[in-house]
């Protein structure tokens, strides 16, 4: 039997479970007689507990699928300039004041008023919100001037079906 420590993270606790991974088919425990200590811990470490803690691991597991979501979506939407934060907080500009070169003063950053380095608040590098703005303004206008071309082009072919219905009829 294989058992593995799962740690994870639910809010700001930290929390350890060991999990029973078995190939094929599951092994039966050994039968519990009253006062066999050794068949309980075993129990214990191996995560086959029954009830309430069954149940307690189960929402730890699905807290820790809402956290890893929320990561996710948070990794996934820090494009851009940002106007708020996923945890609702607006966005402030800030200077970082350590000096990394001498020629460049400080870093500018966009970051979330509440700031917490827990993954689930933006602190993103001035110089990347603005490339990534430039990024998608320019195509933006790249779109909007295709568009313009099309147009230009569908009007050019109508006026000459008009011409040719026009020279029909004469």
């Amino acid at each position: 039997m294989n058992i593995r420590a799962l740690v994870f993270r639910v809010g700001r606790e930290r929390k350890t479970r060991r999990l029973s991974l078995c190939r094929g088919k599951k092994k039966k425990t050994e039968t519990r007689r009253r006062g066999d200590r050794a068949a309980i811990e075993r129990r214990v470490t191996t995560g086959l507990l029954e009830g309430t803690d069954m149940e307690e691991e189960l929402r730890d597991m699905k807290a820790h699928k809402a956290y890893i979501s929320q990561v996710d979506f948070v990794a996934n939407a820090q494009q851009g300039i940002p106007q708020l934060c996923p945890c609702g907080s607006i966005m402030k500009r800030t200077v970082d004041e350590v000096d990394t070169y001498d020629y460049l003063p400080g870093k500018r950053f966009f970051i979330c008023k509440d700031f917490e380095n827990d993954g689930l608040h933006f602190r993103q590098p001035w110089v990347m919100a603005v490339e990534e703005e430039v990024e998608r303004l320019k195509q933006r206008v790249h779109d909007h001037d295709k568009l313009l071309r099309e147009c230009e082009a569908l009007k050019v072919r109508r006026l000459g079906e008009r011409v040719a219905d026009l020279e029909r009829l004469h």
